[in-house]
């Protein structure tokens, strides 16, 4: 198998349970960084198609339903690569998959979280042609199913996706353990703020850090505490993204008091004997931090 058809498993993997559309792969993948190497045109879709059908660690379902694509990261999250800030836009309304644990050790070990578990159908003899037909092209999918069909990954391809190059596949997690770290996966190099995951599972704080805390002692989560802009605040929050995504992590890791220090210690540092005064400090300050206005109103 190519390298490009490996990359392309792992977005299936990374996706979860739930599996993933093909219109969703194409986004990830255009979306993946390092940047994805192949230009997504029509002959690169059917180039990783035949990879995708002949893994035999993945399996094709149909849908109840048509799948709407979910709301991507960088739709309502971006960080200003010179300070780190994450700028979050509150307004966009956030398409999510539902969080429904299934911890099913009868079902051949299978964890992770989907909602239309016992509902989707299994279309993988079908679409590979095991029942005497040939093996359905990238077109007659599409036109088959369309957003009804996704691609779900094997337990043992996700949980290698999730745990990472230095990570114990073999590792048990419970049933919300695993989940958890699905829903987290599904943000790759974004990360997600660690009160968007107490929503969706219905955790207390204090859950949530012990659940955090666990994850992390098996070195799986990377915790960054990052300031993060809205329309009418900045302040700091903790983000939370796989431990395999933490270099490509573009977050400052650095509370709100940690990112002044830093700026004004990087400041004096250049100046004779290190020292400056007050108005000459919050000018450079406001020229290093433009997104925060309130060093524009301060007068020394």
């Amino acid at each position: 198998m190519s390298y490009l058809h490996e990359i392309c498993l792992d977005e299936i993997a990374l996706e979860g349970l739930d599996g993933i559309t093909l219109a969703c792969l194409w986004c990830r993948l255009d979306q993946r960084l390092p940047k994805f190497p192949l230009a997504l045109d029509p002959k690169a879709k059917q180039f990783l198609w035949k990879g995708i059908l002949a893994s035999k660690d993945v399996a094709f379902f149909s849908l109840p339903e048509p799948r709407k694509l979910p709301t991507f990261p960088h739709e309502y999250m971006t960080t200003d690569e010179p300070t780190g800030i994450v700028f979050l836009k509150e307004e966009v309304q956030r398409k999510e998959y539902p969080a429904c644990i299934i911890n099913s050790f009868e079902n051949d070990g299978i964890q992770g979280s989907c909602a239309t578990f016992k509902e989707r159908v299994d279309i993988s003899d079908e679409v590979r042609g095991h029942d005497g037909g040939k093996v359905m092209t990238l077109e007659e999918v599409q036109k088959r199913w369309g957003d009804s069909l996704v691609i779900v990954a094997s337990q043992e391809l996700r949980m290698s996706a999730l745990v990472g190059p230095h990570g114990d596949p073999s590792l048990e997690l419970s049933g919300l353990r695993y989940s958890f770290l699905e829903f987290v996966g599904r943000q790759r190099h974004f990360g997600a703020q660690q009160v968007d995951f107490a929503r969706l599972f219905k955790l207390t704080l204090t859950s949530l850090h012990s659940l955090r805390k666990d994850l992390s002692s098996n070195q799986l989560l990377d915790k960054r505490t990052c300031l993060c802009r809205t329309a009418k605040h900045l302040k700091n929050s903790i983000f939370l993204m796989l431990l395999r995504f933490g270099p490509l992590a573009k977050h400052s890791n650095m509370s709100h008091h940690g990112m002044l220090s830093t700026n004004l210690i990087q400041i004096l540092e250049k100046q004779p004997k290190r020292t400056a005064d007050f108005k000459f400090l919050f000018a450079e300050l406001a020229k290093k931090l433009p997104s925060w206005p309130f060093l524009h109103k301060i007068q020394p």
